[in-house]
């Protein structure tokens, strides 16, 4: 067992090093070193089983700030992830809860005051990297290093204070850009005076229905997102190891395909072959959507947080575009978004009957010169800070119609 997890961990770091899009830019954050030696001490004191193994390697992952990467595990795998069963959100030295799921022992506005007898930032102090998606604590992400936790300090609303044990709940594992997903009810508010998008529960990828219902509320006419957009280069990384997992993806798509389907995934395994071993390619892609037409002239409110994935960032990217060019007037309220835009086109490598490790092989062109969005999202135009409020009340929204309805 300790071979495998070896072995695993071997070949995640290398996929990190000369197949993930990622580098170079993300290089400063990959600090293996201080990995590999968390990892033999642990398996040197007889503390390296399958729980602390995910644990850690899932930390790693997580200091790249990148939502593209992730390490997911089998239902035949002895560690499962699990939840808290409820999520937090820091302002200044706490964490309050903003949901709650499962474990209804806790409230919406409860203050976790310590996790594990010590301070949030302390738990920080001890940790390699960044694993709560960096300083800023409006983008801090700390489900899960709570759900890691044997007990908390809770602070209820009335002021009292209570030691509470963890549970964990299993947790449903979702790969970075999965299938896409539905528009979340009550996302689209199309009001006299304003149309209100909400965007900050909108699935990683969304489908085709849901992305035209929005782009149609978007914007005031029908128009090719090319035109608006224009060209868009993408740097994708033809190594030969991605390529040969990009085949295989290719050669299993071709079995349940139709004769004209058939036809473009031999084009594209030509198209691999061609390039293979050829590293960092530049390649211009362009929208073919056709959409748009339902907003008669009203100004659009986009709201966003963290939460907001590639999804819900391309529909930021297209709305601001449109307002550059002054088809419609476009405010963004909330907090920056999560960052995953930057990279895309996710290749998934299954290492045994327990790992698989998805990460992606193509970026974008600011992303390649330096200037993407990973790691500090897509900003607002009006920037609306998390406080203990808002477990009471939207804040987000009510500062949008604040904005456009006065």
């Amino acid at each position: 067992m300790a071979e495998k997890r070896d072995r695993v961990l071997k070949a995640v770091m290398a996929a990190l090093e000369n197949d993930y899009a990622g580098m170079p830019e993300k290089a400063p954050l990959n600090d293996t070193k201080q990995w590999l030696t968390a990892f033999g001490e642990a398996w040197k004191a007889g503390r390296l089983d399958d729980a602390l193994f995910v644990s850690y390697l899932t930390q790693y992952l997580a200091t790249f700030q990148d939502p593209n990467l992730a390490l997911l595990v089998s239902d035949v795998c002895p560690c499962q992830p699990w939840s808290c069963g409820f999520s937090v959100r820091r302002f200044g030295d706490e964490l309050y809860v903003t949901e709650v799921r499962e474990d209804e022992r806790f409230t919406v506005s409860d203050a976790l005051v310590l996790l594990n007898r010590s301070i949030p930032d302390k738990h920080l102090d001890y940790a390699i990297g960044n694993p709560v998606n960096g300083d800023d604590p409006d983008r801090q992400l700390w489900d899960d290093l709570v759900s890691r936790c044997a007990h908390v300090l809770v602070r209820h609303a009335d002021g009292t204070e209570e030691d509470v044990a963890v549970r964990r709940f299993r947790r449903s594992q979702v790969a970075p850009m999965g299938l896409p997903g539905a528009l979340p009810d009550g996302a689209i508010d199309e009001r006299g005076d304003a149309v209100v998008v909400d965007l900050r529960r909108v699935p990683r990828v969304l489908d085709d229905a849901s992305y035209d219902r929005v782009l149609a509320a978007l914007l005031p006419e029908r128009l090719s997102i090319a035109d608006l957009m224009g060209d868009e280069a993408v740097f994708t990384n033809y190594t030969a190891g991605n390529c040969a997992i990009r085949r295989s993806q290719l050669e299993t798509l071709r079995q349940g395909a139709s004769a004209c389907e058939r036809a473009w995934v031999d084009e594209e395994i030509e198209r691999i072959g061609s390039l293979e071993g050829a590293g960092m390619v530049r390649e211009v892609e362009c929208d073919d959507r056709v959409a748009g037409g339902a907003n008669a002239g009203r100004p659009v409110v986009l709201l966003t947080d963290v939460t907001t994935s590639a999804a819900g960032e391309r529909i930021v990217q297209v709305a601001r575009a449109a307002a550059e060019q002054g088809l419609v007037e476009v405010h963004v309220v909330g907090r920056a978004t999560s960052g995953a835009i930057d990279y895309a086109n996710p290749l998934v490598v299954s290492f045994d009957e327990f790992y698989t490790f998805v990460y992606p092989m193509s970026k974008s062109e600011a992303a390649a010169r330096g200037e993407g969005v990973s790691g500090r999202g897509i900003e607002p135009d009006v920037a609306v800070p998390f406080t203990p409020d808002e477990c009471r009340e939207d804040r987000v929204r009510k500062r949008a119609l604040e904005l456009v309805c006065g």
